[in-house]
């Protein structure tokens, strides 16, 4: 029930001091000498988090401090949450949840910037929902009401406290519709015993309220300073699953999902027109046990009527994933981006004795951009040892045009997230993930 988590990231970087021609503006450490730690994350914290679960509830302790002057984060010092889920009162059929929390912010600005060089906020606020799901004919409807109040310990001017009250209101709207095929086939070897066609169309209305104190007159620290306005929004889906009994077991053969959002012409603010968002959709095939296809593409229909890529799909994506048995998989995926190239992965973790595993991974790129050449992009390799208590995994990268790496990780088995490495952490590609270095 009680866990604590901590990360500590100090970068030490002499050529900020000795290097007259070196920009921090334009160039990164971490991009210079550690791309994959970088890639994941350009500004890494460090923080110190406590968690304990009570039976209904939760509460958090946070710790955050800037260690990196270079950045421009948050300390938080400290950020203290209290989270109460769905819990229904008494006997009827409301639920109330609540969350409320304590934060202490320092935000400071990256060293040599212009702008304030300091910012604090001591905020305190607290969101209480009361739902009510039931259930009308065939469709499910679940109304709701909540209420978010902030104390501020002062103004943008730092003169004057501020108590902040914002109401909130939606509901969500759902129904499954279905059918049953009584169809019993091994046709391709797909082992289908019936079928069921389950359609889900589902609508989330949310309302927010104009908050009783605008947004010009709270310092602008994170993002819950910056509400302001109403705002309308209903989000759209439409859920197509197919249903087969394989050992026993449900399994859905194929599930394409579809949604969008439509925002409402607000009444204040900018007051810009009613629109779309773009277009999700995402499909899943399990046409065999051993074989899961993923795919996901965007259609643009948002933003200015007169973009090239409006009212066209933007971006698509396509997975194969391969098991042949434990910690024995291949996959190989391709992502097309518009005006963004085209490029293949594929990735091999194939264990051939109990003591020894081996990873493959590869990049090809096949269409050129402005930033990214065609042709092999990046090669990874490792090879990993069983010592009992522990896994030793040795890696060489070659990533064309920046770099070729080599280092060595010790894990412990029984907390396999403690990594103890020589030159950096190693996060293991997934075919797909193919964003292109920025080597500045």
């Amino acid at each position: 029930y009680t866990d604590f988590t901590a990360q500590f990231v100090k970068i030490l970087d002499r050529r900020r001091k000795n290097d007259l021609n070196y920009n921090p503006d334009t160039e990164s450490f971490l991009e210079q000498y550690f791309l994959r730690e970088y890639e994941k994350d350009t500004e890494p914290l460090t923080y110190a988090q406590f968690h304990h679960s009570f039976a209904y509830s939760s509460v958090d302790v946070y710790l955050q401090k800037r260690l990196n002057h270079w950045y421009g984060q948050l300390n938080k010092l400290p950020e203290i949450t209290y989270s109460l889920p769905n819990v229904q009162v008494g006997d009827t059929t409301f639920y109330f949840s609540n969350t409320s929390g304590f934060v202490n912010l320092n935000k400071k600005a990256p060293a040599g910037s212009a702008g304030l060089p300091e910012t604090n906020s001591v905020r305190f606020d607290t969101n209480n929902q009361f739902t009510f799901p039931l259930k009308v004919a065939f469709i499910e409807f679940s109304p709701y009401a909540k209420i978010q109040e902030t104390f501020y310990n002062q103004d943008v001017y730092g003169s004057a406290t501020l108590f902040r009250t914002i109401f909130y209101s939606g509901a969500n709207i759902s129904t499954k519709i279905y059918r049953l095929f009584d169809i019993k086939s091994n046709f391709l070897g797909m082992d289908i015993n019936r079928l069921r066609h389950v359609i889900t169309p589902t609508i989330a209305y949310s309302y927010q309220h104009t908050p009783t104190i605008p947004s010009s007159k709270i310092k602008q620290i994170d993002g819950p300073d910056g509400i302001n306005g109403t705002s309308q929004v209903a989000t759209l889906e439409l859920s197509n699953k197919l249903q087969t009994k394989r050992g026993g077991s449900s399994v859905d053969l194929a599930d394409f999902r579809v949604n969008t959002s439509y925002t409402f012409k607000p009444k204040g603010g900018d007051k810009r027109g009613s629109s779309f968002s773009d277009v999700i959709f995402n499909l899943e095939l399990l046409p065999y046990s051993w074989l899961r296809v993923v795919s996901d593409a965007t259609y643009k229909h948002s933003g200015n009527h007169n973009d090239k890529n409006y009212n066209k799909f933007i971006n698509g994506n396509v997975n194969f994933e391969f098991d042949f048995g434990k910690e024995r998989q291949f996959g190989i995926g391709q992502r097309y981006e518009k005006k963004g190239g085209n490029s293949l992965t594929y990735a091999l973790k194939w264990r051939f004795t109990p003591k020894w595993k081996f990873y493959l991974y590869q990049r090809r790129q096949f269409s050129k951009t402005r930033t990214i050449k065609s042709g092999l992009r990046e090669q990874e390799y490792t090879i990993s040892r069983d010592l009992h208590c522990w896994e030793v995994d040795l890696t060489y990268n070659v990533t064309r045009g920046v770099s070729k790496q080599v280092w060595l990780i010790f894990r412990l088995k029984a907390f396999p997230e403690m990594e103890f490495d020589y030159n950096q952490i190693y996060h293991q590609p997934k075919p797909g993930s193919q964003s292109e270095p920025n080597t500045g």
